[in-house]
């Protein structure tokens, strides 16, 4: 009885998050790019999905040899660093302006980051282009 217990319980439990859970397969240190020997995954068509997406990806906390880790702990790779100098452009119909700004924070294509205005020194929130591009929002 006390087996059934435990069967039933490792499927309510497990169900939906043992399919998003993938196995660290060596240990990778925070910051460092995931590649398809990193991922350990149960081969199903869902997790092979989920790993798929994960290669490329940087990791956003050191992931240990044999441990679970999911979607959340990784992030798009970071193409602007902290405190490095970019072009900040905004936008509003056929008006285009361009400034230099220096990044407050790390970012990948895509995310939000603080952006400084050098020239006015006030702090926008900017959508991250490209290595050396942001646009204010």
């Amino acid at each position: 009885m006390n087996r059934l217990l435990l069967i039933a319980m490792i499927v309510v439990f497990a169900g939906p998050a043992a399919a998003e859970s993938l196995i660290a397969a060596k240990n990778v240190r925070a910051g460092q790019r995931l590649q398809a020997d990193d991922i350990v995954t149960p081969a199903t068509t869902e997790a092979l999905r989920v790993a798929a997406s994960m290669i490329g990806k940087e990791a956003k906390r050191n992931l240990y040899k044999g441990k679970a880790f999911a979607s959340g702990d990784v992030r798009s790779p970071t193409v602007i660093d902290r405190n490095a100098l970019v072009t900040m452009t905004f936008t509003k119909g056929p008006l285009v302006i361009e400034t230099e700004g220096k990044a407050l924070d790390f970012g990948g294509v895509g995310d939000r980051i603080r952006v400084l205005n050098v020239r006015s020194k006030r702090i926008v929130s900017a959508t991250v282009l490209d290595e050396n591009r942001v646009r204010a929002n």
